[in-house]
């Protein structure tokens, strides 16, 4: 049981609510597998997430209709060691940062995001 926790822990780390709308509740994953994000994305409202990659080695992603990258940065209060160029966006059929910054070299990207569907040029 506790393994099971521990494994629940590390995929979700906070439901927050949207500041759009309804407000309605959200979820925020920790360190998604390949599969996990792959199946994120399609289920999506438009296959699409957001995500910040955090210098202290996690990775954060969430369905993009219900938030932008600063809205999850404040209410999960990240700090100051997570700037602009910390967010991505998640696609089925790739992967970007917003800011100029690729976070080819983060550790959570190097693992989930590392084949062909989701890095392009």
């Amino acid at each position: 049981m506790i393994r099971f926790k521990k494994f629940l822990k590390e995929k979700w780390e906070a439901t927050l609510k949207s500041p759009y709308g309804n407000h309605k509740p959200f979820d925020v994953h920790k360190n998604p597998s390949k599969r996990e994000v792959q199946k994120l994305v399609k289920n999506s409202e438009f296959g699409t997430l957001r995500g910040i990659v955090h210098p202290n080695g996690n990775a954060y992603l969430w369905d993009a209709a219900h938030a932008i990258h600063d809205d999850v940065h404040t209410q999960m209060k990240m700090g100051d060691e997570v700037h602009k160029k910390h967010f991505i966006n998640v696609r089925s059929d790739r992967y970007d940062s917003e800011y100029g910054s690729d976070n080819k070299d983060h550790p959570w990207v190097k693992k989930s995001l590392s084949d062909h569907r989701f890095f392009h040029s």
